[in-house]
């Protein structure tokens, strides 16, 4: 057992000569595996997204029961893999950088090799540190260095679980002041270099392997002025109370925390669909909407091709946002046949409770749909002034109707034309269905000017919103 520490220029001297030799295997190994799991969070979201039917259609999502049961379950595994994929491309990157005759495949299957024991080590390292944060923060901070190298020992020394942890421990506490300073100054210096516009991320890339071939020599050098470590010391048990109360206190903190919001969900789902923030001024935000939709008037429209679920084009609409529940909207889709559109309206309740609620006679408009047939902004009209939308060429009215002794649902197609609508007459009745919550009819192509062969720009408004105009976004449909 030596007497001093290299000092910080022999640290950094003694990693320069290893980093001569290994950065290039290291920073391989690195790159790989960081776009390796970023490759795979972007194309999982991706695919949820895509499975909407888009981006605007996820967003108008967010807010609905379906959104909240299944999506969230997604995301989450999402979230599982990626952090999986994460642990696994830390590990390979310090096995390599451990191993000076590590290639990058060994370093791969290094990375699976040592998952289990990484994780378990790991979440008795965050059990411990939480448990340190919650009792005055200082403690925390401590252990946090103390037992810092825990994946060093595992990798390099065969330890596991708490052995690990104690050992990063006695190596470490007796010079933490010394280790602060040595892993402070590159920590530091490789944030900096971060942070520099553009070329931050290749400087990082490059300096990368730096680092941790840095932290190697700094647990070899705590190594070689060590004394006999004592894993049956008297503190163990204080550490496994520490580490088992900080992985439960989380779990505990998750599950009030939603008791504790679940009754208050619906208004903030409301505040949430009203464009506001909490505790965040969204005026800002209002202006800049405002000047937007200035541009927008002088630019042609941005659409996406949407994928079909079914063989239909879907609008989700969020449940719960209209004055009369019984004409709440809860999915618009349309299918394009040989000659003909295929249109279904799914309200969050039955047509007939509609019906039921109330003796009054006459009737209440449901929804219109918009079409852009030939997809020229310039050519057609707009749906109103406050949403510059423009170019629309026909509009299909759905309105449910009370009668003596029966009740209907009159569709009507319009052409927007300058001077206002001219009626083109009914859609055909013998397409009408209704079955319980959904609507379903068809309008041939032709009757709305549009081409087999093409697609069209379409969007609807739903009526009686309590809050926004009920302008769905616009979506392209293909015809053919």
């Amino acid at each position: 057992m030596g007497t001093e520490l290299k000092t910080v220029g022999e640290v950094f001297s003694e990693t320069f000569a290893l980093y001569k030799k290994r950065a290039v295997p290291i920073a391989l190994v690195v790159l790989i595996s960081t776009l390796l799991v970023f490759a795979f969070a972007i194309a999982a979201i991706a695919a949820i997204v895509y499975s909407h039917g888009g981006f605007g259609a996820f967003l108008d999502a967010l807010g609905s029961g379906p959104f909240m049961v299944h999506q969230v379950l997604a995301l989450a595994a999402i979230m599982l893999i990626v952090m999986i994929l994460v642990v696994w491309s830390q590990t390979a990157s310090l096995a390599i950088s451990v191993d000076n005759t590590m290639g990058i495949t060994e370093a791969f299957k290094a990375g699976w090799k040592y998952f289990f024991p990484v994780s378990w080590a790991g979440a008795l390292y965050l059990g411990i540190v939480i448990s340190g944060l919650a009792a005055f923060i200082i403690p925390g901070i401590f252990f946090g260095l103390s037992m810092g190298l825990y994946l060093l020992v595992l990798i390099e020394d065969n330890q596991r679980g708490m052995d690990a942890l104690i050992s990063s421990h006695f190596l470490v506490s007796g010079h933490w002041w010394n280790t602060l300073g040595k892993f402070g100054l590159v920590w530091t210096f490789s944030f900096a270099l971060s942070r520099i516009p553009v070329i931050g991320v290749f400087l990082s890339l490059i300096f990368t392997p730096f680092v941790l071939l840095y932290m190697v020599v700094v647990y070899r050098d705590l190594q070689e002025h060590s004394g006999l470590i004592n894993y049956d010391t008297r503190r163990r048990p204080m550490w496994w109370g520490m580490a088992v109360l900080g992985m439960i206190v989380p779990i505990l903190g998750l599950l009030g925390a939603a008791v504790t919001l679940a009754p208050q969900i619906p208004e903030l789902r409301e505040v949430l669909q009203r464009g506001e923030i909490p505790g965040i001024d969204t005026a800002v935000f209002k202006q800049a909407d405002k000047y937007f939709q200035e541009i927008e008037k002088n630019i042609p429209p941005f659409v996406i091709r949407l994928p079909s679920a079914e063989g239909f084009w879907r609008w989700n609409d969020p449940v719960g946002d209209t004055d009369n529940p019984f004409l709440d909207v809860q999915e618009v889709a349309v299918g394009a046949g040989k000659s003909t559109l295929l249109f279904r309206i799914t309200l969050a309740d039955e047509f007939s409770a509609y019906f039921a609620s109330s003796d009054s006679l006459g009737y209440e408009q449901l929804l219109s749909l918009y079409f852009d047939t030939d997809v020229d902004r310039d050519t057609g009209v707009g749906i109103d002034e406050q949403s510059h939308r423009l170019g629309y060429d026909f509009a299909v009215d759905i309105l449910l109707e009370r009668q003596m002794g029966e009740d209907l649902v009159q569709i009507g197609l319009y052409r927007l034309e300058p001077g206002g609508r001219q009626s083109l007459g009914p859609v055909d009745e013998q397409s009408i269905r209704v079955d319980e919550k959904t609507l379903s009819f068809t309008v041939a192509m032709s009757r709305l000017g549009a081409d087999a062969e093409k697609e069209l720009r379409m969007c609807f408004l739903e009526y009686g919103q309590k809050h926004g105009s009920g302008l769905a976004k616009d979506k392209l449909i293909p015809l053919h």
